[in-house]
């Protein structure tokens, strides 16, 4: 049979990588600036994994590959900028017209190694600038197939929505279905906690007020248990019961940005810990976290959720090999 290859665009630490091994893909290149990430990469996926600027990569750089995935950044399009959102003419979302740029060079210069499959993952304001991605996928001969899914459903403990935009070459002149939403079951957070922590995650009343509620507010099967009396942003305040899921967790480097429970073994206030970000985006239990917390949270608030990106690149390697 085939082995199905693929490029790792913005790699970071290797969320499409483990989901690539889960799926029997072969990654034969990934790329990301962040030298963190790519530590992480290495360490716990492959040695494939370059720290690079892809604004300096041209198409010498690029190896053949049958799928190229980018989860982009999704600095200028997220809501949770606090900031003017500029969307794809923004210094970081606009890296997608750098795969773009990536792409023409390689269908000018070394046709035989277009891709047949693009990937995409990223958060739900990319709605907004659906209509760009298919006229550039578009130009490129590649049909557009988005679909918008929530990571609540795929057995991880926090609603996180994310689009997921397969491209097809129009070469293979066959139609491309995208994976169904599965919605029937969700975890609850409390299943993916670590029984002790350091007292370093845990808040002091004294220090951080905050109150419990005596009813809980319920939404999306999260639950709202409570609040801090502090001058931080309103998303940061709340404090969330284990026995539901959590909210999504953002990419965050302290500055009490990271989720914060009520520790169902102690009863105390705390934030989730890095491992706990991992498995509540589907990392593996031998995924080893070598750099500090601060590049940790990062690192997994920025991934992709594992589980469902390993359906998505099943459902994509299937597809080839119909062909």
């Amino acid at each position: 049979m085939k082995t199905i290859k693929m490029n790792d665009f913005f790699c970071g630490g290797g969320g499409f990588g483990l989901a690539a091994k889960e799926a029997g893909v072969e990654v034969v290149s990934a790329y990301d600036w962040d030298k963190y990430a790519v530590q992480m990469y290495k360490h716990n996926v492959n040695e494939h994994a370059q720290q690079m600027d892809i604004t300096k990569m041209t198409w010498h750089d690029v190896k053949k590959a049958d799928i190229w995935s980018f989860g982009f950044p999704c600095t200028d399009l997220s809501k949770a900028r606090m900031d003017e959102r500029k969307k794809l003419e923004g210094e970081g979302s606009g890296m997608f017209y750098e795969v773009m740029r990536l792409l023409d060079e390689v269908i000018e210069n070394a046709p035989e190694n277009k891709p047949d499959a693009l990937l995409v993952e990223n958060v739900y304001e990319l709605i907004e600038v659906m209509d760009i991605l298919e006229e550039e996928f578009n130009k490129r001969g590649y049909s557009i197939n988005p679909a918008l899914y929530n990571s609540k459903w795929w057995g991880l403990p926090q609603s996180r929505e994310r689009w997921y935009v397969v491209g097809i070459d129009r070469k293979t002149g066959k139609e491309y279905q995208p994976i169904q939403q599965q919605e029937n079951f969700i975890v609850k957070a409390k299943h993916f906690l670590e029984p002790k922590v350091d007292k370093k995650y845990v808040y002091d009343i004294d220090e951080y007020p905050y109150e419990l509620f005596n009813s809980y507010a319920k939404e999306g099967g999260m639950i709202q248990v409570g609040k801090f009396h502090t001058n931080w942003l309103d998303i940061m305040k709340r404090i969330y019961l284990t026995e539901g899921i959590l909210p999504t967790l953002h990419t965050c480097q302290g500055g009490h940005r990271q989720v914060k429970i009520v520790d169902p073994y102690t009863f105390r206030v705390r934030k989730g810990t890095p491992r706990e970000y991992a498995r509540a985006q589907g990392f593996p239990e031998d995924y080893e976290i070598i750099v500090s917390d601060s590049q940790a949270y990062k690192i997994f608030g920025n991934a992709v959720s594992v589980p469902l990106a390993a359906e998505h690149l099943r459902n994509v390697k299937m597809f080839l090999l119909s062909l």
